[in-house]
């Protein structure tokens, strides 16, 4: 039993798939679970239980079951929905900056964007047509610190709404960067990759007008770049 904030954010994945009515999840080396009644990464009082082979450490356990989970998840993204958002915001994020509209990482404007890509990509899975579901594995994404997500800034909407802008942090980057560069990358990342890219092209200078006014917001009336992103196939924001 060891505190819940001493696992490395890209290493906890295995608790993700852990429902509200189950303590644990096994793998085929061992299990990982929850021993205490909280579950946040971030509470200190939030405790897990990791059980795995004497002959590994626990780092190198979890390494395997993230391999293990993601093997599953390139077969079928059901298996983990998390990884499987992962993967998809990494290649969005990354194929946004490959075009040259933006040289850092790009904050999607609402889930509902993220909803667009996956059709776009033809990343079909579960939870992207369920709306509780999707909003339920972002929270525990955020929670355990494999995303930012907050609401719109004020600066960009004028006023608060219900949407939470969002990204992939670093660690969220690392667990994607393992799972798509390594040699478990299949067909699907890759046609994915290939019809965001596309996508990108084909409305490049939407994109590219929309960037340029979040540059000069402070010559526009309040909410212009969410009314601005609201009109694109996909709404980012900065």
């Amino acid at each position: 039993m060891i505190p819940a904030r001493q696992v490395p954010p890209d290493l906890r994945v295995p608790w993700m798939n852990i429902t509200a009515d189950r303590s644990q999840h096994r793998l085929s080396a061992g299990m990982v679970g929850w021993s205490s009644k909280t579950r946040r990464w971030a509470d200190r009082e939030s405790t897990v239980v990791i059980a795995h082979p004497v002959a590994v450490s626990a780092t190198s356990f979890l390494d395997d079951a993230v391999d293990e989970l993601a093997a599953e998840c390139h077969t079928d993204l059901a298996a983990c929905p998390a990884l499987g958002l992962v993967m998809l915001l990494f290649l969005w994020d990354n194929e946004f900056r490959a075009s040259g509209l933006y040289d850092a990482n790009i904050y999607l404007s609402s889930a509902e964007s993220l909803a667009v890509i996956a059709s776009q990509a033809r990343w079909t899975a579960p939870v992207l047509v369920d709306v509780h579901a999707l909003d339920g594995v972002l929270v525990a994404m955020a929670e355990a610190e494999l995303l930012y997500q907050f609401p719109v800034a004020a600066k960009f909407r004028g006023e608060f709404g219900p949407d939470r802008q969002l990204r992939l942090n670093c660690w969220g980057r690392k667990l994607a960067e393992r799972v798509i560069r390594g040699d478990m990358a299949t067909d699907r990342t890759e046609t994915a990759r290939l019809l965001i890219r596309r996508h990108l092209e084909r409305h490049h200078d939407r994109y590219r007008q929309h960037m340029k006014l979040l540059e000069h917001l402070a010559d526009k009336p309040a909410g212009a770049a969410w009314d601005s992103a609201r009109t694109l196939p996909v709404g980012v924001l900065v």
